[in-house]
């Protein structure tokens, strides 16, 4: 199955990335205070221009959001959704000794715990995107899914400023579609 789903990132790598695609990192360096998996390209139905404005407070440069078309088969959960929805759950006696690890964890803890074992949970990515809006792609996305970018003019990206979160995507998803709508059609 295809889905539709949108990459925030800077402008001083629109070249590159027009060129060869949107390429995991494959090493350490994040922009993030729990680091993502250096082999993911993290892609999101809702909050693309957050991660651009991101994205330029590091690098610099304009935030640039794609539109990519990618097959499920390559994707996984965002590791923050993992944390979030096993947050204060009853663990089954199917699932205590799955999720035993997490007793005690902190939520940086236990998001680095799912990131690390991403793996184990690729079924939940249709889960990732229906409740929190975000999931990943293992490894590169070619230039071919690549369908269009936009660089968003200042009235659009006055209008995101988004708490990652599931209880905010459950109310906002509808917001945050048509703001990407409307950012691909100005």
């Amino acid at each position: 199955m295809k889905h539709t789903l949108y990459h925030g990132t800077s402008s001083v790598h629109l070249d590159k990335i027009l060129e060869s695609g949107l390429v995991p990192r494959y090493n350490n360096d994040s922009d993030w205070e729990c680091a993502s998996r250096p082999d993911m390209i993290y892609l999101t139905s809702a909050y693309p221009l957050y991660f651009a404005e991101h994205s330029i407070t590091n690098h610099g440069g304009e935030p640039v959001v794609f539109e990519v078309e990618v097959d499920s088969s390559r994707l996984y959960p965002d590791e923050d959704f993992l944390e979030q929805a096993t947050r204060g759950i009853q663990y089954s006696e199917t699932t205590k000794d799955l999720y035993n690890d997490l007793q005690g964890l902190d939520m940086a803890q236990r998001t680095e715990y799912f990131r690390d074992s991403l793996e184990l949970h690729k079924s939940m990515y249709d889960r990732s995107l229906t409740r929190l809006g975000n999931c990943c792609h293992k490894g590169i996305i070619k230039p071919k899914r690549i369908r269009r970018y936009v660089i968003p003019d200042m009235s659009i990206r006055r209008m995101s400023d988004p708490q990652i979160h599931m209880s905010n995507f459950k109310f906002m998803s509808h917001y945050y579609a048509d703001l990407i709508h409307e950012m691909f059609n100005k």
